[in-house]
């Protein structure tokens, strides 16, 4: 009797595992569980304006054909970190051909503009989303893998093995309310155009795009009032050899910040790294711009192709317009088979400002080459450029700027460090314009001390490796200019951007370590963690800094623990870091230099100076 009864316990619990619920009404609402769960999905669904529907972590979403989700009400869709909810095709047997069909791939999730009149909380969060196709039979389907037309947050969420052989981005956002996008991978997708397009106001940080393989561009935006921040490109591949496009595309943009972003590894054709292309302001600072690659697509395009780190260009528009910044960043090993190995200027007003320059190649000009500049307002200053390679000559030279001038061209060049002097094309056809400040505030030498950069130019030898700070010994330090440089308050590093009284040439700022705490004149405080804690480069940023009444700290995970200490090492403050913001109130502080250290989960730890008004 135990026997069998231990039996039925068995055979319930079978039924129970293998317990699936089928969804054939075309409007969902409710609950989706965990104990429902896989929900077995059989015609195009939705959420309609006056309905929400909630689903509970770790409940699959099985799709049984070529159907979509389409969402007009309120979706709650919040997985953990060990239990994500899963949207994909039930069948992923045809996943990889381009046919039409029921197997193989679902429609997509779209998140449609609100049409409720209660408060919209739609959340999706710790999500998979994988397995949409769309072929060309397709044409006339108005979703994508994801579309959001909405202010929704999405964060935490995986987005792979997704594919279109047809002429469509595989995610559109197009929301025209402010939109969160955090903490999420895009993966092993593969497109045949842009394969993310942006047109809404977001804030789009802490995300991964690799590994993709697309026709034109990964990310292309046209929008106003972004920020694109802490986010990293890499490993992707432009597959169509189509020239004017690159791992992250704006077009038509304006008031976008690209804010610590590293983007590396990527091949592409025409141009690599990132592209402005018309619109207004756009401020790209503290980004590390590395070993990408640009390739010859065939097409010979000539002015509209070029930059292996950037490509900055404004033809057509109004001189006055817009105005690019490049401040702060790292652009080092990139290779382009076209002009300009970092940075391509082509009829644009740019501000290039503060960067490491090293180890790029071109086919013409291993640093900057411009083209066309007379009606625009071109200032270089504080940069140095290291060992830029132009490959017919396998020299040197061009080392910082070169290329067909306007005669009425004037371009403020100064402060900036190099191996040689900059340079024109003699053989313009267009006439030399003039280049000034190439006086006494340039430095050329052959070598501007940096503490551990690549050794060689090109994209074999991985520059995220590197350590492209300044030693003590650099003579670009103290040598900078603040006027018409546009400095931040804090270095590519994140460390005070100006430590004595005069900024340095580059992008970082070179600063010691704080002194050794005496711990014999100090027992009533721990004293450990500030000496030789400064890292190069992490993942926290304060700011302000300098600051007043408040700090703000961005830590990329909400855990440890943040401190606050004194130059002698006495602590002042203490929280523990239950968001990826943490705010300080300093007003009841003294003036003066402060260190903070956020201890991670690990203990790993990361310090910041900052300066205290």
């Amino acid at each position: 009797m135990k026997k069998l009864f231990l039996l039925l316990l068995i055979a319930c619990g079978a039924i129970n595992a293998i317990a699936s619920t089928s969804i054939t009404t075309p409007s969902v609402s409710g609950h989706w569980t965990l104990a429902g769960s896989p929900y077995l999905v059989y015609n195009n669904v939705q959420i309609d304006s006056a309905q929400s529907l909630k689903i509970d972590a770790g409940v699959q979403v099985l799709f049984q054909g070529t159907y979509s989700f389409v969402v007009f009400g309120v979706l709650h869709a919040v997985g953990t970190a060990t239990q994500s909810i899963n949207f994909t095709i039930g069948d992923t047997t045809g996943w990889s051909t381009d046919i039409i069909g029921t197997q193989g791939g679902w429609h997509g999730l779209n998140i449609a503009a609100y049409g409720g009149t209660a408060p919209d909380t739609s959340t999706i969060r710790y999500c998979n989303v994988s397995r949409t196709k769309f072929c060309n039979a397709d044409y006339f389907i108005p979703v994508n893998t994801l579309s959001v037309s909405r202010n929704i947050l999405i964060e935490n969420c995986n987005f792979f093995d997704n594919k279109t052989n047809d002429d469509a981005s595989i995610f559109m956002f197009t929301t025209q309310s402010p939109f969160e996008l955090s903490n999420c991978s895009f993966y092993n997708n593969v497109c045949d155009k842009a394969m993310i397009f942006f047109t809404a106001f977001a804030n789009c940080h802490n995300n991964k795009f690799y590994n993709n393989k697309v026709l034109t561009d990964v990310i292309y935006m046209s929008l106003t009032d972004f920020l694109f921040k802490d986010n990293e490109i890499y490993n992707n591949t432009e597959t169509g050899g189509v020239s004017g496009c690159s791992p992250l595309h704006m077009a038509n943009c304006t008031n976008v910040a690209v804010y610590g972003n590293s983007i590396h590894h990527n091949l592409s054709y025409g141009e690599s790294g990132v592209i402005c292309e018309g619109g207004g302001f756009i401020d790209i600072a503290g980004n590390k711009i590395c070993n990408n690659q640009c390739i010859s697509s065939g097409v010979g395009c000539g002015v509209v192709d070029g930059g292996g780190g950037a490509m900055l260009t404004c033809n057509g528009c109004t001189p006055g317009s817009y105005f690019y910044t490049l401040r702060n960043n790292v652009i080092a090993n990139n290779t382009c088979y076209f002009e300009g190995g970092a940075i391509k200027i082509y009829r644009a007003s740019a501000l290039i400002a503060n960067n490491q320059i090293v180890h790029n190649v071109s086919d013409g000009g291993g640093s900057i080459y411009l083209f066309e500049e007379s009606t625009d307002s071109l200032v270089i200053k504080n940069n140095i450029f290291y060992k830029n390679i132009n490959m017919p000559i396998e020299d040197s030279n061009f080392e910082s700027i070169n290329g067909f001038f306007d005669a009425g061209s004037i371009i403020e060049y100064d402060h900036n460090w190099s191996s040689q002097a900059y340079y024109q094309d003699m053989g313009s056809i267009v006439g030399l314009g003039t280049v000034t400040g190439d006086t006494a505030t340039n430095l050329t030498g052959s070598w501007p001390g940096l503490v551990a950069p690549t050794l060689t130019a090109g994209a074999s030898e991985n520059a995220l490796t590197a350590n492209f700070g300044l030693l003590s010994t650099s003579p670009c330090v103290d040598k900078g200019d603040t006027t018409g440089a546009w400095p931040d308050s804090v270095d590519y590093a994140h460390a005070a951007r100006i430590y004595h009284s005069i900024i340095d040439i580059g992008a970082y700022e070179y600063a010691p370590a704080p002194p050794p705490v005496d711990t014999t004149t100090d027992t009533t405080h721990h004293t450990t963690g500030i000496v030789n804690t400064m890292t190069p480069a992490g993942n926290m940023i304060v700011y302000p800094n300098p600051a007043k009444n408040n700090i703000t700290i961005s830590t990329p995970y909400a855990n440890g623990v943040i401190e606050l200490q004194d130059v002698s090492g006495r602590q002042v403050a203490e929280v523990q870091v239950v968001n990826t913001l943490t705010v300080l109130d300093i007003h009841n502080l003294s003036s003066g230099v402060y260190f903070i250290t956020w201890h991670d989960s690990r203990d790993a730890k990361t310090t910041r100076k900052i300066a205290v008004e």
